[in-house]
């Protein structure tokens, strides 16, 4: 259904991907008579096995932009540089060639679209689009808007929500979140950035659902700092690292710990390497088969969601870049996705790694059936928040509805419901429906 804006004052917004799921293609259209936005524009990656199989058995999952090819848009914010968020960003340049367009950052984010997608940009630089780096704190006008970009606390640095002020409404975007953050001092300011916004008011409040079934707040990273650097300090061998190529933040602080330790570090894993040099993380070097030798040594690689052809899958087989020996430790610093196949991969791959290897650690809070010969520790936090998160920009922000997103449908109602306990109005809507605001 296409409709025609008539008042000056109407605004739609409309889920074009990734509402009904955690790690989805998220993408939400925002159109005034005057403007016409994407909010993220996420790829999601289906797994279409849970068996470690050698080969890639999964399918990529984009946005809709039917509605957008023939209209195009003016601009596109990403909220954070992770692939559910910036990767149908080439899909999206294919599908508006031709067409002038703003894609809004951070330096971070930005710095990572180039290095992900480096083919795409060398393919497409002849398109007419510009990139816009932006600042917390420094809004950007765009006619009668304004953007507000406010730093969220997350698992990758640089993370942006964004405050829109339009013709009529006033809406908040705040992407991926949690209140406590690693370092005290941006917890702090993203808590007087949303205490100033509340005296702005809110009409609308995007909301993740994400974590809505674990009570309280989101811990911060340090905790796994602490955890982290014990086991490095009780580690005589090698260490195989692994977490989220996106979670810059620690794995700096893996470096740093190493290199207190006079651990040499090397990395292995190209999606690695690129975030990596995206947030101009130092102390590490390329790994090549002459560092396998090394006793004391810290590999960082890919792999901590079993994905196909990472370092470590590929390790698990005996096979490049870096073979695992029985006296190695293996971290895991990373809790899968919450989808059966992904799961089902990573016990497995848990199940093998107990085999060869010295000690496997995994998550405090992975599945309970995972292998009862790894060690469980407080390895990993996650970088969405939970209930009592949610309810802390809600009951800051008093807005006049909120719209659940991130999660399939039993998530999202139940968030609605915690919700409307607050006084305030929910909003459940679905893919490729328009919503008038």
């Amino acid at each position: 259904m296409f409709f025609r804006l008539k008042e000056k004052k109407e605004v739609h917004i409309t889920a074009l991907g990734g509402i009904d799921r955690v790690g989805g293609a998220n993408c939400y259209l925002l159109e005034t008579p005057k403007l016409r936005m994407l909010i993220d524009c996420g790829c999601a990656l289906i797994p279409l096995s849970g068996a470690l199989f050698e080969e890639d058995l999964t399918e990529f999952s984009y946005p809709d932009f039917s509605r957008i090819e023939k209209k195009g848009i003016d601009m596109v914010l990403l909220s954070h540089a992770h692939f559910d968020h910036i990767g149908a960003l080439p899909m999206l340049i294919k599908k508006l060639r031709g067409q002038k367009l703003q894609i809004v950052a951070s330096e971070l984010t930005l710095r990572t679209i180039r290095r992900s997608f480096y083919d795409f940009y060398r393919e497409f630089r002849q398109f007419p689009f510009e990139t816009v780096r932006v600042y917390p704190g420094k809004p950007i006008k765009y006619g009668e808007s304004s953007i507000l970009p406010v730093e969220v606390p997350h698992s990758v640095p640089q993370s942006m929500g964004f405050y829109l002020e339009i013709p009529g409404k006033k809406i908040f975007y705040p992407g991926d979140f949690k209140v406590n953050d690693a370092e005290e001092s941006k917890t702090d300011s993203f808590k007087k950035t949303i205490s100033d916004l509340a005296q702005r008011k809110t009409d609308i409040l995007f909301l993740d659902s994400s974590n809505i079934y674990e009570d309280g707040f989101t811990l911060s990273d340090r905790l796994v700092w602490q955890e982290l650097e014990r086991i490095f300090s009780e580690t005589k061998g090698r260490i195989i690292f692994t977490t989220f190529s996106s979670h810059l933040a620690r794995l700096k602080a893996v470096i740093q710990i190493a290199e207190s330790q006079k651990r040499p570090v090397y990395a292995a894993g190209r999606n690695l390497i690129a975030f990596l040099k995206a947030g101009e993380i130092r102390g590490w070097k390329r790994f090549n088969s002459h560092n396998r030798f090394e006793s004391r040594v810290l590999i960082l690689t890919t792999g901590c969601e079993a994905e196909a052809e990472s370092g470590l899958v590929n390790a698990v087989f005996g096979e490049a870049p870096f073979r695992l020996s029985f006296g190695d430790t293996v971290i895991i610093s990373a809790d899968p996705i919450p989808i059966p196949e992904i799961e089902n991969r990573v016990r497995e791959m848990v199940r093998r790694l107990t085999k060869i290897t010295k000690k496997v650690y995994i998550s405090a809070e992975a599945p309970d059936d995972f292998s009862p010969k790894a060690q469980r520790a407080n390895i990993h936090v996650s970088g969405h928040g939970k209930k009592e998160d949610l309810l802390y920009l809600v009951r800051e922000l008093r807005p006049k509805l909120v719209i659940p997103v991130h999660g399939d449908v039993g998530k999202r109602q139940c968030l609605a419901n915690l919700i409307k306990k607050e006084g305030v109005e929910t909003k459940i809507i679905e893919t490729n429906v328009p919503f008038e605001v």
